[in-house]
């Protein structure tokens, strides 16, 4: 939905930062923690060094070094002397969700980024529930990336039920404790998609009765919910 485009749209400044991870050891020095020493990664060897010494890293807790393993097994890296090496994006993920679990916005930014230009509603919304659940990372973001997951899920139409389900009950929580018109209208778009029409006009008045809202209230009713 055409609406919901305001939303993505936020978060495309992630796809710069995502590009320049995905290039990170092929272009700089790279330095993570007290781990990682200057590199400049002219052959595999140095490859292979980077990796034991991230590793080593992930072992004494570092949380930069979960992050950029996860961020090199995610893209895969091209060296300055040509070599490729591959993608392990399963790995990649892995790591990138231990990191978020243990407060790492980069690489909940990394996965959203990535999630979005593919259309990965079930990476991103197994991101977000981890999130959600991290003691780590403040409400202020769970509560955006949450509204991310929504509006994703609303623009690709898609019908993953545990990507709605998981959005839905933080949205909803979230409402009671910190209502704003914009988690109101998220929700009122939400239970119109699920088909639950009381629901979804009452918290689409509560949304328009902000001036704000307006041009969004007036857009959304056109073309989904009837007052």
């Amino acid at each position: 939905m055409k609406t919901f485009l305001f939303a993505l749209f936020i978060i495309a400044i992630l796809f710069s930062y995502a590009n320049a991870a995905d290039n990170e050891y092929s272009k700089n020095p790279t330095q993570s923690g007290e781990q990682i020493k200057q590199k400049e990664l002219n052959n595999i060897n140095d490859y292979n060094s980077m990796v034991k010494d991230l590793k080593q890293g992930i072992t004494l807790g570092n949380l930069d070094s979960i992050f950029y393993l996860g961020v090199v097994y995610l893209n895969g890296v091209t060296l300055k002397d040509g070599t490729v090496v591959e993608k392990d994006e399963i790995n990649g993920r892995g790591l990138l969700f231990k990191a978020i679990k243990q407060g790492s916005l980069k690489s909940l930014g990394v996965l959203a980024a990535k999630s979005i230009s593919s259309l990965d509603i079930s990476t991103f919304s197994t991101a977000v529930k981890i999130a959600q659940q991290s003691k780590f990372i403040n409400i202020s973001d769970k509560d955006y990336y949450s509204l991310m997951l929504a509006s994703l899920i609303l623009d690709a139409d898609s019908n993953d039920a545990n990507a709605i389900e998981i959005t839905t009950k933080w949205i909803y929580e979230a409402e009671k404790k910190r209502p704003t018109p914009k988690l109101q209208f998220i929700l009122a778009s939400i239970y119109s998609k699920l088909g639950n029409i009381n629901a979804a006009n009452y918290y689409l008045n509560k949304s328009c009765s902000d001036k704000s809202m307006a041009k969004m209230c007036q857009e959304f009713k056109d073309t989904g919910v009837k007052k």
